[in-house]
């Protein structure tokens, strides 16, 4: 079955062109030889747009001939052959339905049997559950022309992967973990914060972020004992004549800062306050060395 052609009529359009072609001419005498200057620079503007104006109306008329010339004799036509496509699309439409509902229930049936190799992927690879997320169902996959075990061979590619990512992450718990727990003994960090940090800083930024917090909370706490007054305990021995109660000083402090001072010192403490003494002479570059130590 062709459509064919019974008859065709060639468009053709008269119209009062010679007419229209006599008044222009003397029309537009007026606009010739015209010289614009300053002086006449207005009236050329005039005569600009009025020449304008005219061309519009005669591309005006133009169009809207052309269009009563091919459009409307050409709209019963286009209805024509539009019924005729209307009855195809009603003996197409069940058809195409049909075929579309045999094609959903085949991707849903190849759905199974991809999720069902996918479990199995997933326990051989012993995937958690972040990475085991990550085998999804390609598009493709769904493809008729997709086999079997062209599937499974690249799902087991991409398990490789997200194995060897698994590893890292777990590594990567595990120095934190490691990390934080080295410090335990001084203060207390808590290592579920820092591995949330893992979601979006890598490993590396989060360790340096870990010790930027010890050395901070160190100082404070350094700071904090340096305040505090100190009181001096006397220990119940009997054998002991004496404890020194204050600090001694010996030299003369030059206070206008213009020279390093030097001052001997006679500290008694305990352990730890005199090893914290000492970080904190450190910290503020005093040079000190210890003459001798002994217990009371």
């Amino acid at each position: 079955m062709e459509p064919i052609v019974l008859t065709k009529t060639a468009p053709k359009l008269k119209f009062n062109n010679e007419d229209l072609k006599k008044e222009l001419k003397q029309e537009l005498e007026k606009y010739q030889n015209n010289i614009i200057t300053e002086e006449t620079k207005k009236g050329g503007k005039k005569s600009r747009a009025e020449l304008n104006t005219l061309k519009k109306k005669l591309n005006k008329f133009r169009i809207e001939s052309k269009k009563q010339l091919f459009e409307e004799p050409t709209k019963e036509f286009e209805k024509s052959v539009a019924e005729l496509i209307d009855i195809i699309d009603n003996t197409l439409k069940p058809i195409d339905e049909q075929l579309k509902a045999l094609e959903d229930a085949r991707k849903a049936q190849k759905t199974v049997e991809i999720e069902a190799e996918i479990a199995k992927i997933i326990a051989e690879f012993q995937l958690d559950k972040k990475h085991a997320s990550e085998l999804t169902i390609l598009e493709k996959y769904l493809n008729s022309s997709e086999g079997i075990n062209v599937i499974i061979a690249d799902l087991k590619n991409r398990a490789e992967i997200s194995k060897k990512n698994q590893k890292l992450d777990e590594m990567n718990r595990q120095t934190i973990i490691k990390t934080c727990k080295a410090y335990e003994d001084e203060m207390t960090l808590d290592a579920e914060s820092y591995l949330s940090l893992l979601a979006f800083q890598d490993i590396h930024t989060v360790i340096e972020n870990i010790h930027k917090t010890v050395v901070k909370e160190k100082l404070k706490q350094q700071e904090k004992t340096l305040k505090e007054p100190q009181k001096i305990y006397i220990p119940e021995n009997p054998k002991v004549d004496a404890i020194v109660e204050k600090l001694t000083l010996e030299g003369k402090l030059d206070l206008s800062g213009k020279h390093t001072n030097w001052a001997t010192f006679k500290v008694t403490g305990r352990k730890q306050s005199l090893i914290d003494l000492g970080d904190y002479m450190e910290m503020k570059n005093i040079t000190f060395e210890v003459i001798e130590k002994g217990e009371i």
